[in-house]
């Protein structure tokens, strides 16, 4: 949906994600194709700055980052941590005042942030909220792959090459999570092994959400009758 917001010239984008390093890193590269520019993040500690190389234009204040992005012609802005802004009447007049220049030329706030819950009503019109999802099991395979392979593990890698055990036990964990994870298992158990990676992602439930999460020896096969509730 991303690549058909950019499209429609959406001024102001909420993309709601627990990943902003991942979300910026694959969204600035479906901008990159539909934009033809450089895509350029700010944050209260950095101001703005180029993703292409790294360069910073001083922009302060959240007002001033709205501001600068509005003058961009064609511009993508990745804008961190601006959730924490959104209780200013300041940054809250300035997005209402930038959304006919963003629209005029073709540029677009992205907001990164856990949650639009944060947006307040003046600007739920105008903000269009997507989500990031967190990495399928493919994404999970593929990071168990390179962690296996970068710590060199003198050990036979699982003949499945896709881990399937391994993705499935670590979906639900952002990609940083599922990478400390896999290294942890290897550590421990010189392999990636799904009852370690699961231990700890009960362990981020537990932190982020107080959600306690249990394993259990049955199986649905061991339980008579209920045959709808399986269902």
């Amino acid at each position: 949906m991303f690549r058909n917001y950019l499209k429609a010239g959406y001024p102001a984008l909420w993309v709601n994600t627990l990943e902003p390093d991942r979300a910026e890193r694959d969204l600035a590269a479906i901008a990159k194709e539909v934009t033809a520019n450089d895509a350029y993040r700010w944050d209260i500690q950095s101001g703005m700055i180029a993703l292409a190389d790294g360069k910073k234009m001083p922009a302060p204040t959240p007002v001033s980052a709205v501001n600068m992005a509005a003058a961009g012609k064609g511009v993508v802005t990745f804008l961190w941590n601006f959730g924490r802004f959104m209780g200013s009447v300041e940054v809250v007049q300035a997005v209402q005042n930038a959304v006919v220049a963003l629209k005029d030329n073709g540029s677009t706030l992205v907001v990164l942030g856990p949650s639009a819950d944060k947006l307040p009503e003046e600007l739920g019109r105008i903000f269009t909220v997507m989500e990031f999802e967190l990495p399928d099991n493919e994404a999970l395979a593929a990071c168990a792959q390179k962690t296996f392979t970068d710590y060199k593990v003198e050990n036979t890698i699982p003949d499945d090459p896709d881990y399937p055990p391994v993705a499935e036990a670590a979906r639900g964990l952002t990609f940083s999570e599922a990478e400390d994870a896999f290294a942890l298992s290897l550590v421990e158990a010189r392999n990636l092994d799904p009852q370690i990676i699961a231990r700890e992602k009960g362990k981020a439930l537990l932190r982020q959400s107080g959600l306690q999460m249990s394993t259990f020896p049955e199986r649905f096969a061991s339980i008579g009758g209920l045959t709808n509730l399986k269902d």
